[in-house]
């Protein structure tokens, strides 16, 4: 360590090794006084939309919830196998192998390590679909490894940290920018490591060179995954062979799948995946597992509201007889487009939870019905580009989000200050009317989830022009307007008031003033997603004129007797309205 620097440096004059450098994103790094490394492996997430896309589309505290739960994963796995974590740098994970004692097996250590944080990437975002969204299924993993020296050090100044420094890690970076999602890229010098400890087999030849930034084309090489069936392949399954490491006791140890040890004898042989009996079952296809995600994300994300609509009721039992009688009044040849309103009348006064929404539990019944509901809608849906169940999934993703920009009390509140009911009750009247009633209403949150959900149900993938052009059967039944959008109102609709769902249905509304107010919304929502018929979007411009800019014209309906025959209370609270049938209508349409 030289002193009166700038720079605190940890030189290496030995033969010592490091492994690892992987990419991920978030983790403080570990100081260390002194390391010898010479080996590095760099691991970078992406996937099919890439991770600056989803993570677009997620609030912040769910992108920490996927970044914690994978570095908490490999940290343990990291520390089970020997392998020392240096830092995480943007959306890399880094760490290192022979710090800060060297070994020989260096590249071993560090190839299992690798083959182990992909099988676990994998089970994980697997997992957290259901939670993050369905598309967190698709994100994948870089993997790029390469050895030579390097220099370590803390640059002085403010937050200060470990680091690595030399043309290593700038090759271990090549290695992993010009990988392919979910294969391990190994440079020619760690397979020369690797056929050292006689561990040939496990890579194999690139077939292209790659020309790496003032290095010119370089020999790189892939390793080589073996499936639960004991076929090689370039991808890991989830139950590929898990590394092992060598014990004190003479003993190796197993990474089990959840990063706990699994003492195995000295004669035990790790090379490849044992077959098993489950390997001959069936195996789900990946579009099959992609559905069920959907499936699964969806019917998590309504029951979170539906649990915010019986939290606000006195009474929180749910009984389906309450909802047996009641139904939308409407003739039998109206059409759904003629249900559209200017102005959906919301609760007019803040509304508070009678319990915390999440010590509500919804009935048996309900939760069988949901899924059942949720899994007939994806199968009404057909497989065209951005008419999808995927796409109806992904929409609903968005529009949730949108609304937690909309309806997060906790942003207006001082917690300092929410032992005073006064104080809170003023916030809570702040923010009623800060978003025009939209927070106070959680069946209006819900009807713009369902819209979101039902809004493309049976679109056959091509433009309403379309199918009016070649008079379809449902372009003639829908007299040529709207046609699509109609149809999948009607399709939706019809579905949840099957007798069948009954139990569901008194989750959602329990008087007809709810349903009613709950059908409006719908129809406004999803017939908003028709951006293409031109009377509807000068309709809906021309509303947005007047709810935010006053501007009076003559063809806007008033609802009632008029608002010069209403109350100045009343006048104001139909502007509000106004307002908010106006935002819901352009939040689904953003989504």
């Amino acid at each position: 360590m030289t002193a009166a620097t700038d720079v605190t440096h940890i030189h290496f004059r030995h033969s010592s090794f490091v492994d690892a450098f992987f990419c991920f994103v978030g983790c403080a790094a570990l100081p260390m006084p002194s390391a010898s490394i010479r080996l590095l492996i760099f691991l970078s997430l992406c996937s099919t939309c890439e991770y600056a896309a989803w993570s677009s589309t997620r609030e912040p505290t769910e992108v920490f919830t996927l970044l914690e739960t994978l570095y908490s994963t490999f940290d343990r796995s990291a520390k089970a196998l020997g392998v020392f974590k240096v830092e995480t740098i943007g959306d890399c994970y880094v760490a290192a192998c022979g710090l800060p004692e060297p070994r020989d097996d260096h590249s071993v250590v560090i190839f299992r390590f690798a083959r182990h944080c992909l099988a676990k990437m994998r089970n994980l975002v697997t997992k957290l679909a259901a939670k993050l969204g369905p598309d967190t299924a698709d994100l994948k993993m870089r993997f790029g490894i390469h050895s030579g020296p390097v220099t370590a050090g803390v640059l002085r100044g403010e937050k200060s940290r470990f680091q690595l420094f030399g043309d290593t890690v700038n090759t271990a970076s090549r290695m992993e920018s010009s990988g392919i999602p979910n294969k391990i890229h190994l440079s020619e010098q760690i397979a020369k490591e690797l056929q050292r400890h006689g561990k040939e087999h496990w890579y194999e030849p690139r077939d292209d060179k790659i020309v790496a930034k003032g290095k010119g084309q370089l020999q790189t090489y892939w390793a080589v995954l073996v499936s639960p069936a004991g076929s090689t392949s370039g991808r890991l399954e989830s139950q590929a062979s898990i590394g092992t490491q060598r014990m004190d006791d003479g003993k190796r140890s197993s990474i089990d799948t959840d990063g706990s040890s699994i003492s195995t004898p000295e004669g035990g042989h790790d090379d490849q995946a044992h077959p098993s009996n489950s390997a001959q079952r069936h195996q789900p296809s990946k579009t099959e597992f992609e559905f069920e995600h959907h499936i699964n994300w969806n019917i998590e994300t309504i029951q979170l509201l539906l649990k915010k609509i019986i939290a606000m009721r006195t009474d929180s039992s749910v009984d389906p007889r309450s909802v047996r009688s009641l139904s939308i009044s409407r003739d039998d040849d109206a059409m759904v487009l003629e249900e559209v309103k200017e102005i959906i009348r919301l609760p007019n006064k803040t509304s508070r939870y009678k319990r915390n929404p999440d010590d509500v539990e919804l009935p048996a019944k309900a939760q069988q019905e949901l899924r059942n509901y949720v899994q007939t809608i994806a199968s009404m849906y057909h497989n065209n580009p951005f008419h999808s169940f995927g796409h109806a999934s992904h929409v609903v993703q968005s529009t949730r989000k949108l609304l937690s920009r909309i309806v997060s009390p906790k942003q207006m509140w001082d917690t300092a200050s929410n032992s005073d009911p006064g104080y809170q009750q003023y916030n809570e009247k702040e923010l009623h009317d800060y978003t025009f009633g939209i927070t106070s209403d959680p069946i209006t949150q819900f009807a713009c989830i369902f819209a979101a959900l039902i809004h493309d149900v049976d679109h056959p993938g091509v433009p309403n022009a379309v199918l009016v052009a070649e008079k379809s059967e449902v372009a003639l039944y829908y007299e040529n307007k709207t046609v699509a959008e109609q149809n999948s109102i009607d399709l939706g609709w019809n579905l949840l008031f099957e007798p069948r769902y009954e139990n569901l249905r008194a989750c959602i509304y329990s008087n007809q003033k709810e349903l009613d107010r709950f059908r409006q919304l719908v129809v406004n929502s999803v017939i908003a997603t028709d951006i293409m018929d031109q009377d509807l979007k000068q309709l809906r411009n021309a509303r947005w004129e007047k709810a935010f800019f006053g501007h009076e014209d003559e063809h806007t309906q008033s609802i009632g007797t008029g608002p010069l025959a209403l109350g100045r209370a009343q006048e104001r609270q139909m502007q509000v309205d106004r307002k908010a049938t106006i935002v819901i209508e352009h939040l689904i349409q953003a989504s």
